[in-house]
């Protein structure tokens, strides 16, 4: 019996010895598990602080790129306002010169009228008085040879060369007086008349000038939107050669309307034939328009590029060519791509990854993963 109990307490012992190996164990296991995890959430610390630093040179580049874009919004604006005030006053001019072309219409007319009456006024006069002088020397010399027969058959009765005399004088009367500021009026009209002349030369010149001015504003315009639209139809054709392996892809300009309805987008996808951009599927509408949006950001490449769900209608061949494309003109502009996507393939060829999750209703919750350092700890683990 003491034999069987020394036993059973060495075994006992040796029971207690393997638990306190058990949890020593356990406990250097959890002490490491410690370390890692902590190890991971320093890591995690730098991780989110690069990504902080990237964000607020993300933020500090959207700033920029709208500083930018309020800028060439601004100078776009202004250059309506120029032209809408510039249109604007040339139609205040048009008016003002018909208003002064009327008012020198009316001048004229005064002027002409003016000196019509001067003109008729002065030979009335003169008629009148030579009449009158012709009389008044043959009354005295009537009324002194009044009994001679010879100078009554010359001159006539004197009652009849008075009543002569009241009807040139009644004449007279109704005349009126003569108008003595008749010149002086002539001058004023002809004053005005010399000044709507001068007023519409000055408007003429300014309209001209307008005008001008309208026509460099125009050719300027339309000589940088062909410079530009070449530059973006030319990658456009390349980009959409590329992303399509061999289609051709053109732009067009809308020349309906005087051109006024925009831009046309023709695509050849291989094997179909050239037809615009409504007619193609989901898949190769999306291409074209990949296309053309990185056509127009090589032209002036900003600091980050934000696609959202651009690969979504996208096979995995289409979404690797669009991976390569956007990392050849990361590699070659310096610009940073942030796409939002639910393609393995995109991720995949991302060099960052920030998730987001919703774990509890409300409450989300965003995981980052640096796919290059991802990888180098693999490589290290393996």
């Amino acid at each position: 019996e003491l034999q069987e109990q020394r036993q059973q307490q060495e075994s006992r012992q040796q029971q207690e010895q393997e638990r306190r190996e058990e949890l020593l164990t356990i406990k250097s296991s959890l002490e490491t598990e410690l370390i890692t995890l902590r190890t991971s959430e320093e890591k995690n610390k730098l991780r989110t602080e690069e990504l902080l630093q990237s964000t607020f040179v993300a933020r500090n580049a959207v700033k920029q790129d709208d500083t930018k874009l309020a800028e060439l919004t601004k100078s776009n604006d202004q250059l309506a306002k120029i032209i809408a005030a510039k249109e604007k006053e040339m139609d205040k001019l048009s008016d003002r010169l018909r208003e002064v072309e009327r008012n020198l219409s009316r001048g004229e007319k005064d002027i002409a009228v003016f000196e019509e009456k001067i003109d008729q006024s002065k030979g009335d006069e003169q008629q009148l008085e030579l009449e009158m002088d012709e009389l008044e020397k043959r009354i005295p010399t009537a009324k002194q040879t009044q009994s001679s027969k010879t100078l009554d058959e010359d001159l006539g009765d004197p009652s009849t060369i008075q009543t002569r005399i009241n009807i040139l004088q009644r004449a007279n009367d109704r005349m009126g007086d003569v108008n003595m500021l008749a010149l002086k009026d002539y001058k004023e009209e002809k004053e005005k008349y010399d000044h709507l002349l001068m007023q519409e030369q000055e408007i003429n010149t300014a309209l001209d000038n307008l005008n001008k001015a309208i026509k460099r504003i125009d050719r300027e315009s339309k000589s940088r939107f062909d410079a530009t639209f070449n530059k973006v139809n030319k990658s456009f054709g390349k980009l959409f050669s590329t992303l399509t392996q061999g289609g051709k892809g053109t732009l067009q300009v809308d020349t309906s309307e005087d051109g006024k309805n925009g831009i046309r987008i023709m695509a050849s996808p291989p094997g179909k034939r050239n037809t615009m951009l409504s007619l193609l599927s989901g898949g190769e509408k999306t291409v074209t328009a990949i296309a053309f949006i990185m056509a127009i950001f090589q032209l002036n490449p900003a600091p980050f590029c934000l696609l959202d769900e651009a690969d979504a209608m996208l096979d995995d061949q289409n979404i690797n060519r669009f991976n390569h494309m956007m990392d050849e003109m990361a590699a070659a502009a310096e610009v940073q791509f942030i796409i939002i996507t639910h393609s393995q393939l995109s991720m995949q060829n991302a060099k960052h990854l920030i998730g987001v999750t919703m774990s509890e209703p409300g409450v989300s919750r965003i995981v980052t993963v640096d796919m290059d350092k991802a990888v180098e700890l693999s490589q290290a683990d393996a």
